[in-house]
């Protein structure tokens, strides 16, 4: 399974970089956190790292989104330019279009089965299903995840499907067991990931036998 860091933060951005993820992923809400101007903030994130980056649009309407693609061409030159383009009519007519024009394709704020079948009958190169936001809503997002994953590869689909808001462990590793091809996590998850107290106890048992037995040579 893909790891995705969903922020807009340089430091965070460098910290993960540790880690095995495939890149960053971030939207307006995580942008508006960095508290500059959302151009600054694209910038500094292409300044640093040889990962994909991917920006979202949020237009609906099929000359709002080519014109923000073509802003965040303008900003994305050291790397990947991976958009992430809500799900809509116009953005699904357009997805053969960008995709003769190279671009990697996330159809995003997918929030049903439905929306997922139609969004899957394009080339896409990422499906995001919002899990958390879904059940937020009175609906049980892992499964809706699940029937989607079931579908794609009863379609035989090439598409990723991408487990995005994502807030604990449990979902974490729910997610990964229902089979999804990525997940958009932030780093404090990522780095929760990792922990774990037998772990860490069995570790510093093993260091204090090896003690014991070098005499700390």
């Amino acid at each position: 399974m893909e790891l995705w860091i969903a922020t807009a933060n340089l430091e965070n951005i460098k910290k993960a970089y540790r880690y095995p993820i495939k890149g960053v992923l971030t939207n307006p809400s995580i942008i508006c956190k960095e508290n500059r101007s959302w151009k600054e903030t694209v910038k500094n994130m292409d300044s640093f790292g040889n990962l994909p980056i991917g920006l979202q649009v949020v237009s609906t309407q099929e000359k709002g989104i080519l014109k923000e693609i073509r802003e965040y061409k303008k900003l994305v030159n050291n790397r990947v330019l991976h958009l992430k383009i809500p799900f809509s009519v116009d953005a699904i007519n357009l997805v053969p279009f960008l995709k003769r024009m190279n671009y990697t394709v996330n159809i995003t704020a997918v929030s049903s089965f439905s929306q997922a079948i139609l969004s899957l009958e394009n080339n896409i190169d990422y499906l995001s299903v919002y899990v958390g936001r879904i059940t937020d809503n009175g609906e049980n997002g892992l499964e809706t995840l699940s029937k989607i994953k079931e579908y794609s590869v009863k379609a035989n689909k090439d598409t990723k499907i991408l487990a995005a808001s994502i807030r604990n462990i449990e979902y974490l590793e729910k997610v990964a067991i229902i089979g999804a091809d990525a997940v958009a996590i932030p780093l404090s998850l990522l780095e929760k990931a990792y922990e774990h107290n037998v772990t860490t106890e069995s570790i510093k048992k093993f260091q204090d036998d090896w003690e014991k037995l070098t005499g700390g040579n």
